[in-house]
């Protein structure tokens, strides 16, 4: 019974430490994934699934010097990954519009002309549908499109998924 009463002991001291470091600081909210929208400029509507590849990558510049052993190394270029977006096929023909015009522009003109490319937004929304978070997506323009799979033995939704290319990102208030 003594072994018992001083286990007890042992886990209310424990539990009352515990319960003293939780305490200690200022509390963190984290945003959870719960629904966003990508707003694009000139489409009526963009719902998307999925959104990824907002990413920047800084390049590292190293310079060896003269019989030194490790290298000095600097911040180079900076360079960001292309963007996905998957959503159900619709009958909205906005985004296969797009990816056709810049197609048929870059095959007659070899580049994507500046009208083509269009900035947008990824806008978070918590559950009340207050914005919680936005970022900026300047000059995207689409560099490859995959239609659906289609496969008569299941009964799911046709996916299409976009990927695009953009010069930067930016986060507004900062």
């Amino acid at each position: 019974m003594t072994l018992l009463l001083a286990y007890m002991v042992l886990f209310a001291a424990v539990g009352v430490l515990m319960m003293g470091a939780a305490i200690i600081g200022q509390p963190r909210t984290f945003e959870h994934r719960y629904s966003f929208v990508v707003e694009i400029d000139g489409f009526a509507w963009a719902g998307f699934r999925d959104c990824s590849g907002l990413k920047m990558n800084v390049g590292v510049v190293e310079h060896w010097e003269g019989g030194a052993l490790t290298s000095y190394n600097e911040a180079g270029r900076v360079t960001y990954d292309n963007l996905v977006l998957t959503r159900g096929k619709t009958t909205d023909r906005d985004m296969w519009d797009w990816v056709k015009d810049v197609a048929r522009m870059s095959a007659q003109v070899g580049q994507v002309h500046p009208n083509y490319k269009k900035n947008l937004a990824i806008v978070q929304y918590d559950r009340a549908r207050n914005e919680v978070d936005r970022w900026n997506v300047h000059d995207a323009f689409p560099v490859a499109y995959e239609g659906s799979n289609w496969d008569n033995t299941v009964d799911e939704a046709n996916v299409e998924t976009l990927e695009l290319k953009y010069s930067y990102f930016d986060h507004p208030g900062d």
